[in-house]
């Protein structure tokens, strides 16, 4: 019996869990698969900005580039998502904008003024 009840409550957690994780209101296909690329062969300094709820992975991120071999300068700012696009779409500042929310309309229209196409993916999704 003991066991039973140990079953059924893990269940339960599982689908408390599942539940929790949800789908985002705005679906962005994840990459399906990432091609292999050697950091060193990498030129020129890195330069991005945004959410400050993803900045940790970023700079996470960041650190492993240079640690497998980036020798480039890479900045990552902390300055919020809706500055990370204004950066990254209208004044073309940045090469990545790290984001906590999907990209808006407007901000898809100021980077095709500066010839820029923003790609989308998750990297995580919070409960």
């Amino acid at each position: 019996m003991k066991r039973q009840f140990t079953v059924f409550s893990l269940l339960i957690i599982i689908a408390v869990i599942a539940s929790a994780c949800g789908t985002p209101a705005t679906k962005v296909a994840p990459p399906t698969a990432a091609s292999p690329f050697d950091p060193a062969s990498a030129k020129g300094n890195i330069v991005s900005a945004g959410s400050s709820t993803v900045f940790p992975i970023s700079q996470r991120m960041a650190d492993l580039f240079k640690k497998e071999g980036y020798s480039g300068n890479i900045t990552v700012d902390s300055i919020g998502t809706g500055a990370g696009f204004e950066r990254f779409c209208k004044t073309g500042e940045t090469d990545i904008s790290n984001a906590s929310r999907a990209i808006k309309d407007a901000e898809k229209e100021n980077c095709k003024k500066i010839n820029r196409e923003p790609v989308e993916f998750y990297v995580a999704i919070d409960a």
